[in-house]
């Protein structure tokens, strides 16, 4: 699982997000809370401009793991893709 997670990391950083993303998957269909591949996903959704799915794996990850060290990154990344979200809405329509 290990080597699974980290061949998506050097995805990841490679641009390869498609492939990222399978690799990711495929880890989390054998551990679906494994907080490595969680965070994976979030940050190939954000690299990718995703920022509902990214916010959606980040709070899963801080839900199952709201201790670890990681859980405080996720927190700031949710706050930062809900403020993008939020300058990004268009305006109301008078």
């Amino acid at each position: 699982m290990a080597a699974l997670v980290g061949l998506g990391y050097c995805d990841l950083d490679m641009q390869r997000y498609s492939s990222a993303l399978a690799r990711f998957r495929k880890a989390l269909k054998i551990s679906s809370t494994h907080g490595d591949a969680m965070i994976g996903m979030a940050d190939t959704y954000k690299a990718l401009g995703n920022k509902r799915k990214a916010i959606d794996y980040y709070r899963a990850y801080v839900k199952t793991y709201p201790a670890m060290r990681k859980a405080a990154q996720a927190r700031r990344n949710i706050q930062t893709l809900e403020r993008q979200l939020g300058a990004s809405a268009p305006a109301p329509v008078k």
